[in-house]
């Protein structure tokens, strides 16, 4: 029987984008995106629930989210859960995120005064990785 590892999600970039380089030249970008449920209860009072959720952008797709988006813009992405560990004063540390290999560009909401990403990707001069 085969597996399947696969986790879509709409959400809001919790801080802005920072782009680093690993001593091989290729491009990383670890952030979060906020995911927020909300429902009503029997009584009909409103609730929600925001999830946090880590995600990593390699190379070219790593670039492209450190240049065209900022704190608060919404991304729709796919990709796998990976759970990595490293030591921290002595302790393993585990972490479980998204790597990313699919992102869509969202339309902004109209509180920002940048237009839509649909119209800034058409410019792009090369095919995109996704």
């Amino acid at each position: 029987m085969s597996t399947w590892n696969r986790v879509e999600a709409i959400g809001n970039f919790g801080s802005d984008p920072e782009v680093k380089y690993l001593p091989n030249g290729s491009a990383v970008c670890n952030i979060s995106i906020a995911t927020t449920s909300k429902w009503k209860d029997k009584e009909g009072g409103s609730h929600e629930h925001t999830e946090w959720l880590r995600l990593v952008f390699w190379r070219k797709q790593a670039e492209l989210v450190g240049q065209y988006f900022k704190k608060g813009d919404p991304i729709h992405i796919r990709g796998e859960l990976r759970t990595r560990s490293y030591d921290k004063d002595g302790t393993t540390v585990y972490r479980t995120e998204i790597e990313v290999k699919e992102l869509n560009f969202l339309p902004k909401t109209k509180s920002h005064d940048e237009p839509e990403m649909a119209d800034v990707s058409q410019g792009m001069d090369e095919e995109p990785p996704f």
